[in-house]
């Protein structure tokens, strides 16, 4: 466009003025997915973790629904290895 003269037609008018809209609402469509994504990802993650620490709560040494020995077989909150599978349940 920097090269036209005051001679140029309506229909080179035009035909660029409609490729450059499309340009620009092909560029706000993708501004837009990528913004949308982004927030959509953000609230995922901390939803997440809100209720993985919602759920956190009720886990306690006190608890008395640990004490039962078939939940403690998977779930022993005294070994690292117990609490890994019940972050892995909780996170779940």
């Amino acid at each position: 466009m920097t090269g036209w003269t005051p001679d140029v037609s309506r229909g080179a008018i035009i035909g660029v003025g409609v490729v450059q809209g499309v340009g620009f609402t092909t560029l706000m469509h993708n501004l837009g997915s990528s913004v949308g994504i982004a927030v959509v990802s953000a609230l995922l993650t901390r939803n997440t973790q809100v209720n993985h620490a919602a759920i956190a709560l009720h886990v306690t040494a006190v608890n008395r629904g640990f004490d039962d020995p078939t939940i403690t077989r998977f779930w022993n909150l005294g070994t690292a290895v117990g609490r890994a599978a019940l972050d892995a349940v909780i996170t779940r």
